[in-house]
Order: C-alpha cells, then sequence, then structure tokens
C-alpha cells in the first residue's frame, strides 16, 4: 500500500536561517571623509558579496506555505469526533467531520473499517486515502437490529426510515421498469435480498418497502411532468429471511460524495451502498437533489480516483466525472451496479485507464427501444473531448449467458463503452471486452475518434459507428460476435435529437452545435482489422443471414441521404474471418442509398469487384478467411465455441497471415496505442490489456516510455491476466490496489504540485546541482563580482582626485 511520510497535526516546515551581513567599514558619522585605498576594496567586496549571498540562498530556498501538509487520521471503529484531534493517537471518527478540519494539501488517512455515512462535499485540495495495509469502505447502509417478527416475516420497529423516489427513472415511464424503478436496498449477512412489490409476496431471500405516501408524478407514466414531493422519512422494511444472529443492513443514503476543489485524490477508499435515483431533478425536502445522478460525483478538476470499487449503486451511475477537466480514473473496479457503471460528461482531458467493469444493470432495467437504454452502459461518456480510454477489461464471463447468442435473454444486455453526443478528439484503446450483451464500442453522433487495438470477443455486437465523422478505426480484433461491425447514419443531424414538421430544431444539443458536429457518418477509416463472427448457424438459425460487416445508408430529416460510399473514406488490409463460406452467407452488406436494395457480397472478391463500391482501393489488400477454428493461421490459440468466455490467445501467430501484414499506422493512431508509426504492423489487436501489456508501456513494435501510473497499473494488470484464461474478478481488485499504490502516490504528487494550493514548493540543494550548472553558476559569481569590485574601485579614484 501506499503512503506519503505522515507529519503530526501542526508540524511546521523547518525555518530558513540567513544570517545578517554587517557593514564594519569606517562610515561619514565616524567624521571620515576619505577612505583609504587600501580599505575600499574590502568594503566594495563585502557587501557586493552580502548581496550576491543573499541571491544566491534565494534561488535555492522555497518559498514555504504558511503550514506544511498534514496527516489527518480517521477511525470508524477508534475514533471520536468530539474528542479526537486527528492525530493518529486520538483520530476523528467521520470523514464527513475531517474533511472539514483540514487544509489544502493535508491527507486524510482512513483506518480499516466499515463508514457508515454519505452526502459529504470535499470542498478542499487533498488526498483521501487508507492507512498502509488498511481497507476502509465507504457505506451508505445502516445495521438494522431491532425487528418486530409476525409469522414467517419480519418488520423493522421503527417507520422512520428514508423514503427514496421511485418514480426517477431515465424512462418517461417509470411503471415499465417494474421492480427495477424501486432503488431501496437490503443486505443480510453482506449478500442483497431481492425486492417484491407486496408484503404478501415477501419469502426467505425478499423484502418489501412499506411507504403509506410515496412520492408520484404529477402526470401519471410522464416523469418528465415533475414529481409531488413527500417528506423525507416515513418508510418500514418487511424481510422474509429470520434477522435473529444474522447482520442486516438497510441503504440509508442517496450519494456517498462529491469531490468539488481542484486537485483532490481519492485513493484505494471502496464505496458501495447507495440508493442514488437516475434522474438529477428531484429536490428532496432534507437533502435537494443530492437524491439522483450517481453514488460517487467528481467535479475536481486535476484530480485523481485511484484503486478503489464502485458497488452496488442502486439505479443511478456508481461513478460520475462532470463539468471538469484533467481527471485520471485508473486501477478502480466499477462491478454489481443496479444501472450505469460509470460516466463522463462535459468534461476536457479524462483520462480512464486499467480499470475492470462487470456485472452492472443488477436491477434490470430495459435495455431496447430507449427506455433506460438510451442511457444504460457500463460506461457512457457525453459531452466532452479529449477523453482517453485505455487498457480497460469489461468482463461479463462468469454472468451465465451467452451474450453472442442473440436469442438468450440476459439482464447485462447493456454497451461496455458509449461516446454519446458529442465526444471529440478522444479515443477508445487496448480494451479488452469480453461476453458484452450489446456493443462492446459504441460511438454515436460524436467526431474525430480513435478506435483502435481492443479485443472483442464472444459478444453481441464488436464496433458500431452511428451518425459519428472522422472515426478512425484501426487493428481491432473482433471474433465470435454476432455482427463484428456496424457503421450506418443517424436520422438526426446539426446537433439536434428533434424537429418540428417545418424541419426547425425543437431539441438542440447546444455543446454539439457550440462545435460544429454534423452527426453525420463521413470521413471514416477502417485499417488492419480481424472481424470474426460466431460459429456457423444452422439453416433453420433468423440469425443466419447476419454479415461480418454491415454499413446502412440513412436520410437525414432533411432528405438528405449518405449512404456507405459517403460513410467511408478508406478501408483496407481488413481480415474476414468464418469458419463457414455458408453461414454465414454473406461477408459484407453494402448499402448506398436508404431508397435502394443493399449490395450483398459473399466473398471479397464480390466486394472489390462491385461497381457499387467507389471507395478508392477498398480492400484491395484485404484477407477472406475460411477455415475452421483448429486449423486456422491467424491467431495463436483459438479455442472450441467459446459461449460466453474468452479462452483464446488472439495475438498475431508468428508467421501466419496477420503477422506483419497490415499497413503502417498513422501518427495519431500509433500515439494512441503506444506504438511506432510508418513501419508495417500486425492486422489485428496490436497491444492488449488481456495479453498484459497496458498503456504506452509495451507493443509488438515498439517500447514506450510510459508515466508512472501506466506503468504501474499495465503491471497490475499484467499480474491479474493471463494471456490465455479469462481473469479472475477478485484478483484484479487486489493485484490492481496493490500495484496501483505506487501509481497514487505519483498521480496525487502531480495533482497537487500542479494546483496553486498544492504542497509546499521544493528547493533543489546546490550539492545536488549537475556538475556543469555548478560551475557555470560559480564563474558567473565570480564575473559579477569582479566586476563590480573593478567599478568601484575606479568610481572611489575618480571622486578622490576631483576632491583633490
Amino acid at each position: 500500500m501506499r503512503r506519503c511520510a505522515r507529519r503530526s497535526i501542526g508540524a511546521q516546515p523547518p525555518c530558513v536561517v540567513v544570517p545578517c551581513v554587517a557593514n564594519r567599514g569606517p562610515t561619514q558619522a565616524q567624521g571620515l571623509t576619505e577612505t583609504p585605498d587600501s580599505d575600499i576594496g574590502g568594503i566594495m567586496f563585502r557587501r557586493t558579496a552580502a548581496f550576491l549571498t543573499l541571491a544566491l540562498v534565494g534561488l535555492f530556498v522555497p518559498v514555504a506555505s504558511s503550514a506544511a501538509p498534514n496527516t489527518v487520521h480517521v477511525s470508524a471503529t477508534d475514533g471520536s469526533d468530539q474528542d479526537g484531534d486527528g492525530s493518529a493517537s486520538k483520530p476523528y471518527a467521520t470523514l464527513a467531520y475531517a474533511v472539514n478540519q483540514v487544509s489544502d494539501g493535508d491527507t486524510i488517512a482512513l483506518d480499516s473499517g466499515t463508514y457508515r455515512e454519505g452526502g459529504i462535499f470535499v470542498r478542499k485540495s487533498v488526498t483521501i486515502t487508507e492507512e498502509p495495509g488498511a481497507t476502509a469502505v465507504l457505506d451508505g447502509s445502516q445495521v438494522v437490529s431491532d425487528w418486530q417478527q409476525t409469522g414467517d416475516t419480519w418488520t423493522t420497529s421503527s417507520s422512520d426510515f428514508v423514503r427514496f423516489c421511485d418514480v426517477c427513472t431515465t424512462n418517461n415511464d417509470p411503471s415499465r421498469e417494474g421492480i427495477a424503478a424501486h432503488v431501496e436496498q437490503v443486505f443480510y449477512d453482506g449478500e442483497p435480498l431481492t425486492q417484491v412489490t407486496s408484503a404478501d409476496q415477501v419469502t426467505d431471500g425478499t423484502f418489501y418497502v412499506y411507504d403509506p405516501d410515496p412520492v408520484t408524478l404529477q402526470q401519471p407514466n410522464d416523469a418528465s411532468s415533475g414529481y409531488n414531493v413527500k417528506p423525507h422519512r416515513s418508510a418500514a422494511y418487511v424481510i422474509g429471511s429470520d434477522p435473529n444472529g444474522h447482520t442486516v443492513e438497510i441503504v440509508e443514503h442517496s450519494r456517498a460524495v462529491t469531490l468539488v476543489s481542484d486537485g483532490i485524490v481519492w485513493d484505494g477508499v471502496d464505496v458501495q451502498r447507495y440508493n442514488p435515483v437516475q434522474r438529477w431533478d428531484y429536490d428532496d425536502p432534507e437533502i435537494g437533489t443530492m437524491t439522483g445522478g450517481a453514488m460517487f460525483v467528481n467535479q475536481s478538476a486535476g484530480s485523481t480516483v485511484a484503486n478503489s470499487t464502485f458497488s452496488y449503486s442502486a439505479a443511478g451511475t456508481a461513478a460520475e466525472i462532470t463539468t471538469t477537466d484533467n481527471v485520471t480514473f485508473t486501477g478502480n473496479r466499477v462491478v454489481n451496479n443496479g444501472g450505469v457503471g460509470f460516466g463522463i460528461n462535459q468534461s476536457k482531458n479524462v483520462v480512464v485507464e486499467n480499470s475492470l467493469w462487470s456485472r452492472n444493470n443488477l436491477s434490470g432495467f430495459i435495455t431496447t427501444n430507449c427506455g433506460a437504454y438510451c442511457t444504460l452502459s457500463d460506461t457512457k461518456v457525453t459531452h466532452s473531448e479529449g477523453v482517453r480510454y485505455a487498457n480497460n477489461t469489461h468482463d461479463y464471463s462468469d454472468v451465465g449467458y451467452d451474450h453472442s447468442d442473440p436469442e438468450v435473454e440476459s439482464p447485462y444486455r447493456l454497451n461496455g463503452v458509449w461516446f454519446d453526443e458529442g465526444v471529440v478528439d478522444s479515443s477508445i484503446v487496448n480494451n479488452s471486452f469480453i461476453n458484452v450483451g450489446r456493443t462492446a464500442i459504441y460511438d454515436e453522433v460524436s467526431s474525430h475518434n480513435i478506435i483502435a487495438s481492443n479485443v472483442v470477443a464472444s459478444s453481441h455486437e464488436g464496433i458500431v459507428i452511428s451518425g459519428s465523422d472522422h472515426d478512425q478505426i484501426w487493428n481491432n480484433t473482433v471474433v465470435d460476435t454476432v455482427s463484428p461491425l456496424i457503421v450506418r447514419e443517424d436520422t438526426r443531424y446539426d446537433g439536434c435529437n428533434a424537429r418540428a414538421e417545418d424541419g426547425s430544431c425543437t431539441a438542440p444539443e447546444r455543446w454539439s452545435r457550440s462545435r460544429g458536429l454534423s452527426w453525420n457518418t463521413t470521413n471514416t477509416s477502417i485499417y488492419n482489422n480481424v472481424f470474426g463472427q460466431s460459429s456457423s448457424r444452422l439453416a433453420s438459425d433468423p440469425y443466419r443471414y447476419s454479415v461480418i460487416a454491415r454499413f446502412s445508408a440513412g436520410s437525414n430529416g432533411d432528405g438528405t441521404s449518405i449512404g456507405a460510399n459517403e460513410m467511408v473514406e478508406g478501408m483496407d488490409h481488413n481480415t474476414y474471418f468464418r469458419t463457414s463460406a455458408e453461414q454465414p452467407s454473406y461477408l459484407i452488406h453494402w448499402k448506398t442509398d436508404e431508397e435502394q436494395p443493399g449490395f450483398n457480397a459473399r466473398t471479397l472478391p464480390d466486394f472489390t469487384g462491385s461497381p457499387t463500391v467507389t471507395v478508392p482501393d477498398a480492400e484491395a489488400n484485404g484477407q477472406d478467411v475460411v477455415a475452421s477454428r483448429g486449423t486456422q493461421d491467424l491467431f495463436t490459440e483459438l479455442g472450441g465455441d467459446a459461449k460466453g468466455t474468452d479462452t483464446n490467445n488472439l495475438r498475431a501467430r508468428p508467421g501466419g497471415q496477420l503477422d506483419g501484414t497490415g499497413v503502417a499506422l498513422p501518427k495519431d493512431v500509433a500515439t494512441a496505442i503506444g506504438e511506432e508509426p510508418d513501419t508495417p504492423v500486425n492486422r489485428g489487436a496490436l497491444v492488449s490489456v488481456t495479453w498484459g501489456s497496458g498503456g504506452q508501456t509495451q507493443g509488438n513494435n515498439a517500447s514506450k516510455t510510459a508515466s508512472s501510473t501506466g506503468t504501474a497499473n499495465a503491471q497490475a494488470s499484467s499480474a491479474a491476466t493471463d494471456a490465455t484464461a479469462t481473469p479472475d474478478l477478485s484478483d484484479i481488485g487486489s493485484t490492481t490496489r496493490a500495484a496501483g499504490s505506487t501509481a497514487a502516490d505519483n498521480s496525487g504528487n502531480a495533482a497537487n504540485s500542479a494546483s496553486p494550493k498544492g504542497a509546499a514548493e521544493r528547493a533543489v540543494p546546490l550539492a545536488s546541482m549537475p556538475t556543469g550548472l555548478f560551475l557555470a553558476v560559480s564563474a558567473l559569481i565570480g564575473a559579477l563580482l569582479g566586476s563590480l569590485l573593478g567599478a568601484g574601485v575606479v568610481r572611489y579614484r575618480s571622486r578622490v582626485r576631483m576632491r583633490r
């Protein structure tokens, strides 16, 4: 584990003592009007030397802040907010109290324990972390031990529990979401109970919330109509599991924490069990709009969130970065949440790396027809620029559903990472997606994004581009997936979500409009990818005509049609892999006009020879590979029919068809994935977190120098992930945290030093100066001394001659 060296509260920086330099020469007050030549040199020398000494000392002495950074200690088991002083021997008891006792640059260290609190605002530039070797958890639940038994059920003695809004869903008609709209949570010996809609349905393993006066909508089935707000408390709970001898916890908080001040570091503290609703606009009479949106909200510019687990957020997003810039989110686990796992909105220069997503949408929100699906994703990014999404893992291999089979009904049918409504100049690189329920990578109505060197296995859809321009799709590997690649036009255009009959915009999206985004799919480049569909399908399978790559024309609301030839700027050196030429029966669907039928190519020569394809040199060097899984010559290893798991090693096989046959990478793509530009590369993924090569630290063609954060977390990923096996989720959490502690130290120091309210400036000791620099400074001082001394003597002699 990390940590910074601790200082006791109130410690001050050491004083810098600069001795006074007295003028020991005679003065006019002593009656002297002339000074002998033999003395003037000494006086001038001493004065000049004193001046230069002070100046030189000033170069290397830091200007200390009024107080040195301190470490404030907190212990949920041994601390006291009333009697503690934040020292190691007398720690505070709660994080909420500690954040109001610190100054900018301080560290708050939490001892092992569960901190049952919420609604915390952090308004100082501090580091919040754990004591060395400790495990601290911020938890929104309360232990309840007072129950009254009635038959086979138990009811809380109190009916004064928090009332949560159960009609505050993204879906405008909350009734369609069923029990998923109800955000309450109860845990029995650490495991969640299942909520039911009436007391008579309560059995072992379930619970019911009795609320005599629930929040309702002003217009039924219309969440946009507003709410009939009710008092904050008045609920009771009924459970069907005997609480005697067991620990029962009821969640009582909506939001855990909001990071406000710049330069905050959140390192290693887990956050779990809160009940935020999906909407941000429910104004509770006690906590206001803290009811919704997200469990953990980061508005801190220049901040770092590292090595933490975010779990059991009931409905709202587990962790959200919003309206900020220069944020790093690294080495985290976002797992077991009711809805969206992680979000970024209206932010710039955000790095998301070396983190894990799994088992989100536990509540089972609708994922079709734009119910909650309009936001539902492991990661949803909107209205942002400069986002780097790299070396992350989305792993649903252990959920018990095969998402490569479109007929399997699963509550985990959500996207992996979704860029939407104006994400620009961003990248999705070096990530791993295993058994993702809907679309692994979705780039919608955005612009100038790089999607490169990702591995998608056993998923529903691989990469989808919709209404985005200037996307670069390079060196991705997509296998065992129903639809590996979809490029299509969106009916919306010019940053407008809805229009009146006369074509005027009634729902402008201001972020995209301010940046001039067209929301048209144009200038897409597709190179060096490997696209492989799921295993061959039977003749009776309704999905047997699914193609490997689909390019679908569409019309905007103004009647403008954009077809495949307008959408694609260039595509070549891609490999299309299938185990049978009959099923799937088509390789590429190419639709050039919405009003005309599309062209279906059975083979790559059919495609390249078609007059309907006018993209220059389209797939002139493409590969159409038909081979069994056992005899294929593409990958190092491709196991049997992997259903919902990943037991493959999808590196290019040495000497195989992918090895060295790709076109050279453009500079921006090469930089994004950590490879060399302008040299031939393999086809398919070059760098992947699955192979233990993360960040710009390792690649097939070149070795890169990485930041300490990237290096440490790449090591963590390497330790947690085997080259041929699906990673154990618990292993990823523990190894990432341990290996990531150094990264958090470095990230924290960088954040504090960049902040104007950070730690005191550091001086460079003279002894540590490079020899060349020391000699140069010494020579300069000598020259100045000689010049000043000579000038003083000349002026003195001139004055003496005038007096004479």
